[in-house]
């Protein structure tokens, strides 16, 4: 095995935001449904976006998780998938079909849940999409602050001295 760092292509950084945990309004900024889970399950990779920051999501598609594909089109008002859009045999949905999702604004929800690989550290993770009717623009968390839900309604949460 040979180095040669000097041809090496540096590697980029994102510098972008990650949206905190909470309810927020975002635009589909990136679909794709080619890739596979590391288990040879198909995936759809998304990414939303809003003023605050940007989340991505994987939705790995099995026969378990067939109700979080459908929750994500129907937050969005699309039907989901039906005959001749995804792949019988692995659930594969073709690209033709994640199109209609680009650039429409969907609810998402953000929570922060232990880390998978050091359950003492928490991370943000989307835990599933609603329609934007369901979050009001007032209600939507901004970019820092903790948000909890108390019967469909989003409040921060209080500032409460210990």
């Amino acid at each position: 095995m040979a180095f040669d760092f000097g041809s090496a292509d540096p590697w980029e950084v994102s510098t972008g935001t990650i949206l905190s945990a909470g309810d927020h309004i975002c635009d589909i900024v990136e679909i794709d449904g080619s890739g596979t889970s590391s288990g040879g399950y198909p995936q759809i990779e998304l990414r939303v976006q809003n003023a605050d920051g940007s989340s991505r999501d994987w939705i790995v598609i099995t026969p378990s998780t067939q109700g979080k594909v459908s929750q994500l089109f129907r937050a969005v008002g699309i039907d989901p998938p039906g005959d001749g859009e995804f792949d019988p045999e692995n659930g594969r949905i073709t690209a033709k079909c994640l199109d209609q999702l680009y650039a429409k604004k969907v609810g998402v929800i953000i929570r922060d849940e232990p880390d998978f690989k050091d359950p003492t550290r928490t991370r943000q993770r989307i835990q599933g999409y609603v329609s934007v009717s369901k979050i009001a623009e007032s209600d939507a968390t901004p970019n820092g602050t903790t948000a909890m839900s108390f019967g469909g309604e989003t409040k921060s949460k209080p500032d409460i001295p210990f």
